[in-house]
């Protein structure tokens, strides 16, 4: 599909909605600009366990656990 996002977000496993996804991905983009590498920062602020990004079959995956 020409029109599939490259950009995902699951939330335990659930994958988010594209603009939920991109929402996440926007925020987590500027917060890794601001403080590279801090994962656990960002999880915090964001008020989830751990966050970790992937690459899944061509796609950026925000793995995210609560």
């Amino acid at each position: 599909m020409p029109n599939e996002s490259k950009l995902v977000a699951m939330i335990d496993k659930k994958p988010l909605p594209d603009d939920e996804a991109r929402a996440i991905w926007t925020r987590f983009s500027a917060y890794m600009d601001e403080h590279e590498g801090d994962l656990a920062g960002f999880a915090r602020q964001e008020g989830y366990a751990s966050v970790k990004p992937e690459s899944r079959g061509g796609k950026a995956v925000l793995v995210v656990v609560r």
